[in-house]
């Protein structure tokens, strides 16, 4: 099922739909401190912010710094947008709480059209989207946050299921890297599969371009979550108020029961 939302993905997962869910990493440690249902991340799906904050082209806004007392877009309090902005700011000194004013904006569409319409002064965008407005020099950078690579989302599973049939889990993780593999090297295929998740806005040269992007900073292609993406993902729930020290759940605990 295709559903829109990290939350109302976990909730439902909680309450017993689907075998494996994509889901962000606040949201896995979320179901994990509450000890809502025993989970196992049995993959990574993505390993970096699929977000680039952005100002409007011109603005005197080129750097974190420059908004200091200007308003951000987000999108939703206690998503990881939220939490990366709030740990970007904290680590050159300033406070989320006092220097900025943080705006829950909704999807990448919905923050465009408050930026457009002076209603921030920056906003979260991502690909394809991105890509068309930075070409078109609609929007400047203001933060690339791919750079840094954390526990972004990750594919969970009950853990009674995985130990009743671990083959079952271990065959669609295999299967989900041998489908990114195939996105990776044949560009017939990955065009298909983008026209039909994006629509027939992009010409085959920016679908191209933006695989690429997602493939060379997003993917994790092996879905391996290594233990230094798992320390910086920690650090970013916890200094941005997600989740505390004493009760977040140890990287060996959530990988456990994960297939081989």
């Amino acid at each position: 099922a295709d559903i829109t939302g990290g939350g109302l993905a976990a909730q439902m997962f909680a309450g017993g739909t689907g075998d494996i869910v994509v889901i962000g990493f606040q949201g896995v440690i979320r179901l994990a401190e509450t000890q809502t249902v025993d989970v196992t991340i049995i993959g990574q799906t993505i390993h970096a912010s699929v977000w680039t904050l952005v100002a409007k082209a011109g603005s005197p806004i080129r750097n974190l710094y420059d908004l200091k007392g200007k308003r951000i877009g987000i999108t939703a309090f206690g998503s990881l947008s939220d939490c990366q902005i709030r740990y970007e700011l904290q680590k050159i000194g300033l406070d989320p709480k006092k220097d900025v004013q943080l705006l829950a904006l909704g999807d990448g569409p919905s923050q465009l059209a408050a930026l457009q319409l002076g209603h921030a002064d920056a906003v979260l965008q991502s690909s394809p989207i991105l890509g068309g407005l930075l070409k078109r020099g609609e929007v400047q950078v203001a933060l690339d946050m791919k750079n840094e690579k954390f526990v972004a989302n990750v594919f969970i599973a009950r853990s009674k299921a995985i130990q009743a049939n671990p083959s079952a889990y271990a065959n669609f993780m295999r299967a989900y890297k041998e489908a990114l593999h195939r996105i990776a090297t044949d560009p017939g295929y990955a065009t298909e599969i983008a026209t039909y998740v994006w629509g027939t806005r992009f010409s085959a040269e920016d679908i191209q371009a933006q695989l690429k992007d997602y493939i060379d900073n997003y993917w994790s292609l092996d879905g391996v979550m290594t233990q230094k993406e798992w320390e910086l993902g920690k650090q970013i729930l916890i200094k941005c108020g997600a989740s505390r020290e004493d009760s977040f759940p140890s990287y060996d605990k959530l990988t456990e029961h994960a297939p081989k």
